[in-house]
């Protein structure tokens, strides 16, 4: 084996066009943030190097697991479905999401990443010959944090983005929110990356938080709607799964309330059409993430050599999450 080089087997999921993708990169990472690491390198499709392509190699959490990864690109893998039906209704801008291929290692370069690892010491995970990550086509321009994953969107989300968020509730009848909306607006093209996706049966991944991530995140992203959303949030059809059980502690009865009973249809209203919240009911927390919800913000190797393209030509402040 190999071991002069950083480089991942063919992808286990498919890349947008059906291809599967493989990856050779760095030995130390461009941006390091609290749980999860980006690493500059090229991908290919088999065998055909004219497939070259500049990419991102994302590391999570060690707690992640392959499972976790791939429910996680499925999740994304729709918000991009919905893109496209939400594009034919759009006369200029259009939401480009790019997706993600999950891979695992095939070879690592233990002695080189000790190296990189001592001079810059601003990264202290090893990388395993059976680590799982995330190749995903790099964009070089800076990116914007439009929404974060609570639902706060920024100064400079646009109202284009506003709509599609409402128009995937909508599309999916209330399944499912799509949140941490970041990326770059280009030539009338908004390309977004890692977005995470609530749904009500939480099949996307541990980012996916369910109804109460569809609760959090509407609670918040309603509260700067544009006249647009409106016509993106009058289904009536919601379908929700029962509500967990709740005590009455008057009566030391319990009773089962479903969601549509806390859902609130404002039919001819100003007023947005929002999940349930579990916040009255009893209903706790899902547990956090084992992702970091801010953009890399550490640079840790400002000087160093770059196998993959000169420093100054590729460095972001903010880089493409996991």
């Amino acid at each position: 084996m190999n071991k002069l080089e950083n480089q991942t087997l063919a992808s286990l999921t498919d890349s947008a066009d059906g291809r599967k993708w493989w990856a050779n990169f760095e030995f130390y990472p461009e941006a390091v943030g609290e749980r999860k690491a980006a690493f500059r390198g090229y991908m290919y499709s088999g065998d055909n190097y004219f497939t070259q392509t500049d990419c991102v190699v994302k590391f999570s959490d060690p707690a992640v697991t392959e499972e976790d990864l791939v429910k996680h690109v499925e999740g994304i893998r729709e918000v991009r479905r919905l893109a496209e039906l939400f594009n034919a209704t759009q006369n200029c801008v259009k939401v480009i999401v790019l997706l993600p291929c999950v891979a695992v290692m095939d070879k690592v370069a233990p002695f080189y990443n000790r190296v990189f690892r001592f001079l810059y010491k601003n990264y202290s995970r090893v990388i395993a010959d059976d680590d799982c990550v995330l190749l995903e086509e790099r964009v070089p321009e800076q990116f914007t944090s439009f929404v974060d994953p609570d639902g706060h969107s920024s100064d400079v989300c646009p109202q284009s983005l506003h709509q599609f968020a409402h128009f995937c509730f909508n599309e999916t009848k209330g399944q499912l929110a799509v949140t941490n909306i970041q990326g770059i607006m280009k030539d009338n093209k908004l390309v977004l990356s890692s977005p995470v996706v609530h749904s009500v049966t939480q099949k996307y991944g541990p980012r996916d938080r369910g109804m109460q991530g569809i609760a959090n995140f509407f609670k918040n992203f309603s509260k700067t709607c544009c006249e647009n959303c409106k016509k993106n949030l009058s289904f009536v059809n919601a379908s929700y799964p029962s509500a967990p059980i709740v005590s009455n502690n008057t009566d030391h009865m319990t009773t089962e309330k479903t969601a549509a009973d806390f859902m609130f249809m404002f039919e001819g209203s100003s007023k947005p059409v929002v999940p349930p919240s579990y916040s009255d009911i009893g209903c706790k927390e899902s547990p956090p993430p084992p992702y970091d919800s801010t953009c890399f913000s550490a640079l840790p190797n400002n000087q160093g050599l770059h196998l993959f393209g000169s420093k100054n030509s590729y460095i972001n402040n903010k880089i493409q999450t996991v």
